[in-house]
């Protein structure tokens, strides 16, 4: 991970975007591994900010490229029920309206 972003990490670990970014980061290098790791310490912290949650069930699906569509969907389902515990209701509530094309 970058310089800049470890050291923000270590100063203010209760920012989720930051988190998100160094996920991000993370997994622009291809190391999915550690953007998982840097998602799931994002997620202790923070686990109302909902973009991590996003980051995680696109990773898990990276990483586990040779799963059965069963599993990939046992697992999508696992993740969406841990973060249906955590993210607040209200998002639900006010979806973004879909683009006509």
């Amino acid at each position: 991970m970058g310089e800049i972003l470890q050291f923000l990490l270590g100063h203010l670990d209760s920012c989720g975007p930051l988190y998100n970014e160094a996920t991000l980061f993370e997994e622009r290098q291809e190391n999915y591994e550690r953007a998982l790791e840097t998602c799931e310490r994002g997620l202790a912290s923070m686990p109302k900010y909902a973009a991590l949650w996003f980051a995680k069930l696109k990773l898990l699906e990276k990483m586990d490229v040779s799963a059965t569509p069963a599993h990939l969907l046992e697992c999508t389902r696992r993740v969406v029920k841990e973060a249906a515990a955590h993210v607040s209701k209200v998002l639900y509530l006010f979806p973004r309206p879909v683009p006509s094309t």
